[in-house]
């Protein structure tokens, strides 16, 4: 069986389109773990409408990547804009030293 959230940890916040515990149940059916609050553990925060300030703010400070509810279901489908699959924060945070911003090339 396919696991293509495996090893990465989701948060949810705001009004989804489905109930939490349908995200959970996908989102742990695909190897995937979901926090209830914001933590360093975190690797990408779903959010959904009227996200709350608080869990927005603390993903800000702990560079966490903040994603659509349409983004997680591709990730599960394994749609990434490059077809490749979503990495752990692990994977994410070794690569960081290898980009440049638009800023520092020009």
């Amino acid at each position: 069986m396919s696991q293509p959230l495996k090893n990465i940890t989701f948060c949810l916040t705001g009004t989804l389109s489905r109930t939490r515990d349908e995200y959970i149940r996908i989102i742990s059916e695909n190897g995937g773990l979901v926090k209830s609050a914001i933590t360093r553990e975190v690797d990408y925060l779903v959010t959904g409408d009227k996200t709350g300030a608080t869990k927005m703010n603390k993903a800000r400070r702990f560079n966490i990547p903040c994603i659509s509810e349409n983004e997680l279901v591709n990730m599960v489908n394994r749609v990434t804009p490059l077809g490749e699959p979503p990495k752990p924060r692990e994977e994410r945070e070794k690569e960081k030293g290898n980009r440049f911003s638009a800023l520092e090339i020009l």
